[in-house]
Order: C-alpha cells, then sequence, then structure tokens
C-alpha cells in the first residue's frame, strides 16, 4: 500500500520534480561544479505524514569536482563492440564522453581522455535533461501546462538540452532562464527541497 501512495505521489508530481531538478543543476553549474552524476545518485524522498509531499535531491557528492579540474570519465574502450553495448545502458551519457582506442593509443589513453572527453558543463547538461525527461515522463500537469503549447515548449526545451550536437545543445541557464521569463513565469521551487534541521 505504501508503494502504490509513492507512485501516485511521484506521478501526481513528475513535472515539479523534473524542474526542480533543472534548477539543482542550474545552482551546481553556476557555482562551477561538475558533479559527474549517475542516475542511481538522484534521490526521492517520500514523506509518511505528508501523502502528496516528495522531495528530490542528490547524492554521491564524492565525485563531484571544479569546473577548472578537467575531470574525465573513463568510458574508454579497447573494442568498438564493448563501447557499443555500454553506450546502450548508459543512455544518459554525453556521447562525447566515449573512447575507442587502439593498440597505438593505449598507453596515452588516460592523457587523451583528460584532454579529449571530459566532463563539460555541455556534457552534463546533456545527462541532466535525459533523467529530467525521464522524471517527467511526458505527464500532463494542470498547474504548468496552461495549455498544449506551453506542454510543447517545455518539452523542446528538455530535448534541446540533450542534442547529439554539442554545438546545438541547449544550456541549463538558457532553459531555466526562458521556463522563469514571460510568458511562462515559473519559479524556482523550494517545496521540492527538503530542508535539513
Amino acid at each position: 500500500m505504501e508503494g502504490q501512495t509513492q507512485l501516485v505521489t511521484f506521478r501526481w508530481n513528475r513535472v515539479k520534480l523534473a524542474w526542480a531538478f533543472v534548477n539543482i543543476m542550474n545552482v551546481i553549474h553556476h557555482c562551477k561544479i561538475l558533479h559527474n552524476f549517475s542516475k542511481d545518485n538522484i534521490m526521492l524522498h517520500f514523506m509518511a505524514n505528508k501523502l502528496n509531499v516528495v522531495y528530490i535531491s542528490m547524492c554521491n557528492w564524492g565525485v563531484a569536482g571544479c569546473l577548472q579540474q578537467a575531470t574525465p570519465l573513463l568510458y574508454d574502450f579497447g573494442k568498438e563492440q564493448d563501447a557499443t553495448n555500454t553506450k546502450k545502458n548508459a543512455l544518459v551519457v554525453a556521447p562525447k564522453l566515449f573512447f575507442v582506442y587502439n593498440k597505438l593509443q593505449i598507453t596515452n589513453s588516460c592523457q587523451r581522455m583528460a584532454k579529449q572527453h571530459t566532463t563539460t558543463l555541455r556534457s552534463e547538461a546533456y545527462s541532466m535533461n535525459k533523467l529530467a525527461n525521464v522524471i517527467w515522463g511526458d505527464d500532463w500537469d494542470v498547474e504548468y501546462f496552461l495549455n498544449n503549447s506551453t506542454k510543447m515548449s517545455f518539452e523542446k526545451l528538455i530535448h534541446d538540452m540533450y542534442d547529439p550536437n554539442p554545438k546545438a545543445r541547449k544550456t541549463i541557464p538558457h532553459v531555466v532562464c526562458t521556463l522563469m521569463g514571460p510568458p511562462y513565469n515559473w519559479t524556482a521551487l523550494e517545496e521540492c527541497y527538503r530542508r535539513q534541521p
């Protein structure tokens, strides 16, 4: 019964949670921090005494680093097939982070990874919006989607942030500023963040 209640609560708040997640990442990137997160680092907190409330947060801050550190994610492979198989299970990882090296490159693969396949604001925006799209799940929200046009605009903004072409990919600040400005006028959702006592 508890699981069913949590599922209903989650579905009722899917748009809010996706928008709150975008705002979390916007603040993190504004502070020049890269989280290097995976989907397992996104946490939902349900309250037993508040059946319609769910909070969102991020964990595993030990993998986070400063933007200037150029931290590579080690998605390097000796075989193309291994990279292809991993991509199928790592759908939130930006394509640029995958690197297939040959025998001549194996000795300097870590150096190449550090220079050419580092986590960037745009690659993390790709990952974030893949997850935001999963959290949202294309559900309708009467509070935020005043009409179908608003829903379509939100969908396009989310999708534009994981465009396969990094140069065409929209940034997180662009999406936040767009949705906080007219005609949408969305606000940061303080009610989606649990405050520690």
